[in-house]
């Protein structure tokens, strides 16, 4: 077994150990393709929206409930079923992905005949942390304005006049597709070359959700579907996340793809399930119910 794969399963073995995991919200070949992070820990939001959102699959009214989760909150009609979710969905091609570098990994990609919507969940720790940040400017590769002056790495400063340096190869890793996909999606100014002083749009966490939006909308595009980004947290912890969707809609977003961003909660999806009108379905928010006040 080559060592990648060795650690892989390693890892999932280990993620089955833990209370967090539900038995059988995953098939075998399905934990065992998951890309884990090293530390599954007890509060793991990875770990929990797998549980959750895997275990989903198995109740008769799955579609009813993810239905109810989506309506109200993105621009278009939900009843988009039937749906077919996918845990830790990656797609290398779809952004331009190719080579190094880690490509956008989608928490739960929920597919159905009309429809494309990614899920990003945020646990715990994350809740309160929010979305990530660019690593290119946190590890000093570059300025972190958007600019033909922002290039810092040693092989690529100088040789391209390209405003990102991930618009451009860098050894094995190909250019990515991210700003050219987005002149659809992002309002004009947010494409301007900057200049000494200015801080680039996608350096702190417009970034993640960037990627999830571009991710959704290419998935979408053929053949042609809705398509949208919901965050998935609970109540408590969610003001970071609302507040950095809010900055997103607002300062990246064109008017009519603001809406294409909202936001549930763990707690709406609990009440969903332990009010369903079909009664096998009720258990799984009970469980989650459970967890969540353990955990929280």
């Amino acid at each position: 077994m080559p060592p990648e794969a060795g650690r892989k399963l390693a890892r999932w073995r280990h993620v089955q150990e833990k209370p967090i995991y539900w038995k059988n919200s995953l098939l075998k070949a399905e934990g065992r393709r998951i890309q884990w992070h090293s530390s599954a820990e007890p509060r793991s939001s990875q770990v929990l929206c797998i549980s959750a959102f895997g275990s989903l699959r198995h109740v008769p009214d799955v579609d009813e409930i993810l239905t109810r989760l989506l309506a109200g909150i993105l621009s278009f009609d939900c009843r988009l079923g039937p749906w077919q979710l996918i845990s830790e969905h990656s797609e290398r091609s779809l952004l331009g992905e190719i080579g190094g570098g880690t490509p956008t990994c989608v928490d739960v990609l929920c597919t159905s005949p009309r429809a494309v919507v990614a899920i990003e969940s945020k646990f715990l720790f994350d809740a309160y942390e929010g979305f990530g940040c660019c690593m290119q400017a946190s590890t000093k590769q570059c300025v972190g304005l958007y600019g033909p002056a922002s290039d810092l790495n040693p092989r690529t400063k100088g040789s391209s006049a390209a405003n990102c340096r991930l618009a451009i190869d860098d050894g094995r890793r190909q250019a990515r597709r991210y700003w050219n996909l987005g002149r659809t999606y992002f309002l004009d100014q947010v494409l301007n070359a900057q200049t000494k002083g200015e801080t680039c749009p996608f350096a702190g966490p417009n970034i993640q959700l960037m990627r999830n939006l571009l991710f959704a909308a290419e998935a979408a595009r053929l053949p042609r579907k809705k398509f949208a980004v919901l965050c998935v947290v609970p109540q408590k912890p969610s003001a970071t996340v609302r507040n950095q969707i809010s900055d997103f809609q607002g300062r990246i977003l064109r008017d009519r793809y603001r809406a294409r961003v909202g936001i549930a909660t763990y707690d709406d999806l609990i009440r969903f399930l332990e009010t369903s009108t079909v009664q096998t379905s009720r258990p799984l928010g009970s469980l989650l119910q459970e967890r969540m006040k353990a955990l929280l």
